[in-house]
């Protein structure tokens, strides 16, 4: 059985539409951007990163600060769903891939769930698409590769050629050619990326990060409502509370430029509740957007910020503290063996168990792992602020130094666990 890729992985029928979701596609237009965020009042230099809202989701800063509340994660995954539903649409139907490939849908795999493929492209070199899609042409059925990049400057074009999806499918060991059809590859595939404003800056060259690597050919533009990737109650409610501090005219929910914004912001302000939160010490349960604390903090810090952006910074700033302990922290709590002495325990471990070495980030993870642990089971959990930091760090040194002598066992046991001999 092929699969058939729905909404959240499940099997649907290819002619449901999953999650309700109103699909229009924009084609291949190559337009210049309506400019209506690309305000250059003070106003808006004042009130956001950059001169507008749009330049602002370019801001290194931002970008930074959401990334540690898992923005980038959030966003590629919300967008990786929406396309998935979008290409289960276009089963049945007619489609074009550029203007030299016209057919009907016959199926589509989302290649990218199937589990161990990313070790195995890793291994060999490889990034595969998130989708092959099976068409059926007037000279015969073909597989064509489909990726969803929300960002449409990462993208690369060898990762949907046409080369990259044969060897896919024809690596010994492949774990892609039991799932997808018997079908041959005649032709590179295509991008998928939401049709708004950025996208047409970035594809135009009047804007970006990085320089286009694609050619409007290989991009097809879909629509679609801000709330269609943000459909989570809590993360609504926390943007609303950030576009409120700017009172902002603009509506997210039907601009997703702003959505986009304003996200960004919530996850850099949650990026920083968790960094100001969670253990210096311990294992962290530190809920997330759910945190039923974090919305009642923004609110009170939205009443003293004349921004939304002068909200995260400040935020920022306090958490940053927390930050530069936790990391004092980490160092006491170290286990202090050099790479060079660490690599001759674990290689001479591997000649004398006649297994393969493990990897020295595998190990120093795994040591950190044990010695935290044992420290928790010393120290119990220890949050922000620490009464007598002086005492603690000492008394944290101390214990690093009754474990270390257990620390040649502990690599044995890693390198027992390695694989077989």
């Amino acid at each position: 059985m092929s699969w058939c890729i729905a909404c959240h992985g499940g099997m649907v029928p290819p002619t449901r539409l999953p999650n309700g979701y109103d699909f229009r596609v924009s084609g291949t237009r190559n337009v210049e951007s309506s400019g209506h965020h690309r305000s250059g009042t003070a106003h808006g230099r004042h009130r956001y990163p950059q001169s507008s809202l749009v330049r602002s989701l370019l801001d290194r800063r931002l970008m930074g600060l959401a990334d540690r509340g898992g923005s980038s994660g959030f966003i590629g995954s919300a967008w990786g769903d929406y396309c998935r539903a979008w290409l289960t649409q276009q089963v049945g139907a007619s489609f074009a891939v550029g203007t030299d490939m016209h057919g009907t849908v016959e199926s589509v795999v989302d290649i990218d769930a199937i589990p161990g493929l990313a070790a195995f492209a890793s291994s060999r070199a490889l990034q595969n698409p998130d989708f092959v899609i099976a068409l059926d042409t007037s000279n015969g059925s073909v597989l064509v590769a489909v990726d969803a990049k929300f960002s449409i400057e990462t993208a690369k074009p060898r990762q949907v050629s046409a080369e990259i999806l044969t060897a896919l499918l024809e690596s010994p060991g492949t774990p892609v050619r039991p799932v997808v059809p018997e079908h041959g590859v005649e032709r590179d595939g295509f991008f998928l990326t939401p049709d708004y404003e950025l996208t047409h800056l970035v594809m135009n060259g009047t804007t970006g990060i990085l320089r286009t690597a694609v050619s409007a050919d290989q991009v097809l533009l879909l629509e679609v409502e801000p709330e269609q990737l943000f459909v989570q109650a809590e993360l609504r409610v926390l943007i609303d509370a950030l576009a409120a501090v700017d009172e902002t005219r603009v509506n997210w929910s039907s601009d997703l430029v702003a959505a986009l914004y304003y996200g960004r912001c919530a996850f850099a302000c949650l990026g920083c509740r968790i960094d100001e939160t969670k253990p210096l010490l311990g294992r962290s349960d530190v809920r997330e957007l759910d945190d039923p604390g974090f919305l009642p903090e923004l609110k009170r810090r939205g009443q003293m910020a004349r921004s939304a952006w002068q909200l995260v910074q400040r935020w920022d700033q306090d958490a940053e503290d927390v930050r530069a302990l936790r990391i004092k922290v980490h160092q006491a709590a170290d286990i202090g063996i050099a790479n060079r002495d660490l690599r001759a325990i674990v290689e001479r471990q591997a000649e004398r168990q006649g297994r393969p070495a493990p990897s020295m980030n595998r190990v120093r993870r795994e040591l950190a792992v044990r010695t935290n642990g044992e420290l928790a089971k010393r120290f119990g959990t220890v949050f922000y602020p620490v009464p007598d930091l002086h005492h603690f760090l000492n008394e944290l040194r101390r214990a690093v130094a009754e474990i270390q002598p257990e620390v040649p066992g502990q690599i044995a046991e890693i390198v027992a666990g390695t694989g077989p001999s």
